[in-house]
Order: structure tokens, then sequence, then C-alpha cells
């Protein structure tokens, strides 16, 4: 790994940390105020200056919950990052809840992840990775520059 590269993803892993706090709000993205998982990830990616953080992938519509191809999520992920297989601190999480591929966390290390999640805490929070949240997809940050 390139040391710009370690740069980002220790760029990526402090703001999702400034984050912790901030209260569930569904389909919003701004810190201290709220935000849903996918509005957490958009935020980090505004905030370090990254191209995600205006994507339409990051901040999927209202619409996604209900009836929408389960798969819609990954593909959105796969246009924006590198899928890749084994976790780095940085890395975006895909993971299932139900039936769907639909929840998503930033990787910190050490088995841990940041996310926000709409029971529990109500807010974005620093855990454990745990089987209750079965990874299916592991994103990694593409370079841009």
């Amino acid at each position: 790994m390139r040391f710009r590269e370690i740069v980002v993803f220790d760029d990526i892993v402090a703001e999702a940390r400034t984050w912790i706090g901030t209260p569930f709000r569904w389909q919003q993205s701004a810190k201290g105020q709220g935000c849903d998982c996918k509005g957490l990830i958009a935020g980090v990616a505004r905030a370090i200056g990254r191209p995600e953080g205006s994507s339409i992938y990051a901040m999927m519509s209202a619409e996604y919950r209900r009836g929408v191809d389960p798969h819609l999520l990954m593909r959105g992920l796969s246009e924006l990052f590198d899928r890749v297989e084994t976790m780095e601190p940085g890395d975006v999480l895909l993971m299932q809840t139900g039936d769907k591929a639909q929840h998503l966390g930033i990787y910190v290390g050490g088995g841990r992840m940041i996310h926000t999640y709409g029971r529990g805490p109500r807010c974005v929070i620093e855990v454990p990775l745990i089987p209750n949240w079965p990874v299916v997809g592991i994103f990694r940050w593409r370079d841009n520059g």
C-alpha cells in the first residue's frame, strides 16, 4: 500500500469517529444533526473531499426499502468502490439485515466498525463486528488522485 493510500484510509477512520453520537435520521447526512447508514458514508466522503459524497448511490432514495431489487446497493457500491476480499481500516462494509444487503458501516480495524441504525442507541456508534451484522461485501475507496 502506498503512503498516500494509508493517509486516505486514516482520514476516513478519523472522520468517521467525529460522527459518533450523531442521531439516527432516515435519509439525512449532517454530522451532529442526523444521518442514516448511507448518509454516514456520504458525509464522511464529503468531509474528506471524496466524489462519492455527492453520488446518487451514496444517498439512495427513500424507496430503497420498499420492494426495490435487493442487489441495488451492491451494484451502486461497485460503481464507486473496488470490491475486495479482506477488510482494512476505512473500508465500507455492506451487511445483510433481514433478507436484504442494505446496511453500511465503516471498518475501523481491530474487528470494529462505525455505523448507525434505526434500532438500539439510534446514533452513530463504534461497535465490534458481530454475527448479527453478516458482511456480504467489502468495498475499498478508489484512488481519486
